[in-house]
């Protein structure tokens, strides 16, 4: 007997869980020369520039350059937001960047709400090994540890499929720093 490897018809997305937040909490995405499109099952709506994120009670709300935006939302609605991806930095730190889209839900369960970045694999990858090894060690290590985080974030991906998110971004699953600057992680 041989074994047929089948590719899969899709890579596969790795769901990233960035932040937790309150109800009375607020998160703030992209930048000035940025395009943020969101869709949701109340319809598809457009940004030029950072959009502010809330959700008091039981709706979401978004502002920015495109004027406010409300929607009513049932607990496991999420809103996907496309467009490249931009956290400002907290005091005297960087803007962190992200690949792929963002989705905030409202987790069953859970107080509160979360900011997600779905990214394929092969984005996810370069973001790992940036935060877990240091530029610099030698090739073969950035080999091992990219074998060993495709592997942990694949049993994540099918074991938590049932959940809003796959992995978080700290050493609690895996570091994650989203966009690798690092020449050597790719």
């Amino acid at each position: 007997h041989t074994l047929a490897l089948v590719p899969p018809s899709e890579m596969p997305h790795v769901r990233v869980l960035l932040e937790r937040l309150h109800d009375d909490d607020h998160v703030v995405l992209g930048n000035a020369e940025q395009h943020l499109r969101v869709v949701s099952p109340s319809g598809d709506s457009t940004w030029r520039g950072a959009v502010r994120i809330s959700r008091p009670g039981d709706h979401w709300i978004i502002e920015g350059d495109g004027g406010p935006w409300s929607a009513r939302a049932a607990e496991s609605v999420s809103l996907e937001l496309f467009g490249d991806g931009v956290l400002p930095g907290a005091k005297g730190e960087p803007d962190r960047r992200y690949p792929g889209h963002f989705r905030v839900v409202v987790t069953d369960g859970v107080e509160g709400w979360s900011l997600i970045n779905v990214v394929t694999m092969e984005q996810y990858l370069p973001g790992v090994l940036q935060a877990e090894l240091f530029a610099g060690w030698p090739a073969a290590t950035f080999g091992a540890q990219a074998v060993a985080a495709r592997s942990f974030a694949t049993m994540q991906v099918l074991q938590r499929s049932h959940t809003a998110w796959d992995v978080t971004d700290t050493p609690a699953t895996q570091a994650y720093m989203g966009h690798a600057t690092n020449d050597e992680a790719w």
